[in-house]
Formats: C-alpha cells, structure tokens, sequence
C-alpha cells in the first residue's frame, strides 16, 4: 500500500497546488499550539511525502538542528531576557535557509519541490524571536517524523 498518496491528493507535480497550514505558533495565552506538532505537522509531512526524498529532507533539518542546538550553547546559563540578544546571532544564519532552499529548488524541483521551497519560506519569513525559532524548531521535528511514517518506503 501507498501510505505516502493518502486522500485525493494529486501525486508531487500534478496540477492542484498543496495548501500548506497558516504559519501560527502560539496559543492567545502564549502557549504553543498542540496542532502545530500535530495535525499541521501531519498535513506539511503529507504535502511533502511525494516529492521530497527523506535524505533531502534531513539535510535541511540539520540545518535548523544545528543552529537551535548553537543558540541553546549561546543561551546557556543567561538569563531569559538576554535570549533575543543571543537568537539575533543566529538570526542571519536562519534567515539564509531561506536561500539555499530557493537554490536547491532552482536546481532540481525533484530535489527541493515547491511544497519545500514554500515551507521554509513562509517560516523564515514568520520567525522573529527566540520563541518563534524553537516552536519552528518543534513543528519541524514533527513534520519529519511524519513525513518519515507517510514517505514510500522507498527511500
């Protein structure tokens, strides 16, 4: 069975384009939102499980690992209020994900499909602040592992 062609979704390259959720990561009471890593999580990995490979994938979350784990080094020991300070170190870093997805897309759309492309953009373009960063950080974790569970077994 194709776990990965769930529903009348089009398979990767058909004419309807992907709904991707609204970029929201917080509660009205600043608590992150459990659909985030869940439902939304679910529907981004779905959107992406026919057309972005596992490995490809992984590559752009290691990325983002990578930079949560420097800004947690950075962050250690300071005191909450001095996290945005140490966040904005990281910020240029973050925000160039936002080119080499681009890139990666130009050069393959097998690759990097729009699905992709238009993930990372509409989350770097969202985040802000450190909070924003590692409630992105979390969403993104999710949607890999759902991915992983909807992707063919292919990969």
């Amino acid at each position: 069975m194709d776990r990965g062609r769930q529903g009348n979704r089009p398979p990767h390259g058909g004419s309807q384009p992907v709904r991707l959720p609204e970029v929201k990561y917080f509660t009205p009471e600043g608590n992150l939102r459990p659909e985030l890593v869940d439902e939304e999580a679910r529907q981004v990995g779905q959107a992406l499980a026919n057309g972005i490979k596992a490995s490809q994938l992984r590559r752009f979350y290691a990325d983002v690992l990578a930079l949560r784990r420097r800004f947690e080094q950075e962050a250690a020991g300071k005191p909450t209020s001095e996290w945005q300070r140490v966040f904005e170190s990281v910020l240029p870093e973050f925000k160039m994900l936002r080119a080499k997805t681009f890139y990666a897309h130009k050069r393959s759309a097998t690759i990097c499909p729009a699905e992709m492309k238009e993930f990372i953009d509409r989350h770097v373009g969202a985040v802000s602040g450190w909070n924003q960063f590692l409630a992105f950080c979390r969403h993104f974790e999710a949607v890999v592992a759902y991915h992983k569970y909807l992707r063919r077994e292919s990969d």
